[in-house]
């Protein structure tokens, strides 16, 4: 899976923290991280010649991430793998898809709610 930043997941380590989630991703540039209480999701790079990353906007990591999900779960679940091909087709990227995903998937209103909002967001953003 690629990005125009030829940012690539090896792994996302999640954790509960007292005000939410945090996690950790390793990459091969370096690591995409959110402590969980709060704040921005930042990227930490390992190597000097990866440091412009950094200025990067939460939007582009989040994307990234998002990205990678829906990765993982095509590779559990053929249905998706399907869907994701057809919504490529009509020129959608795979944060928008993974974000129609988890709505239908969601088992809150407020789960349903959220993705939702973010499917809007993308929308209006022309993402």
């Amino acid at each position: 899976m690629s990005n125009e930043h030829d940012i690539t997941i090896a792994s996302i380590r999640e954790y509960e923290t007292a005000r939410g989630v945090g996690f950790e991703c390793i990459t091969n540039k370096g690591s995409i991280w959110n402590d969980g209480h709060g704040g921005g999701t930042y990227f930490r790079a390992n190597a000097p010649e990866h440091r412009h990353l950094e200025r990067l906007g939460e939007e582009v990591f989040d994307d990234i991430i998002s990205a990678y999900d829906l990765e993982q779960m095509c590779t559990e679940s053929e249905e998706i793998q399907r869907y994701r091909a057809q919504r490529r087709a009509a020129g959608e990227d795979d944060a928008l898809i993974f974000d129609r995903v988890m709505a239908a998937l969601a088992t809150t209103p407020q789960e349903k709610d959220l993705f939702e909002r973010s499917i809007n967001l993308r929308l209006s953003r022309g993402d």
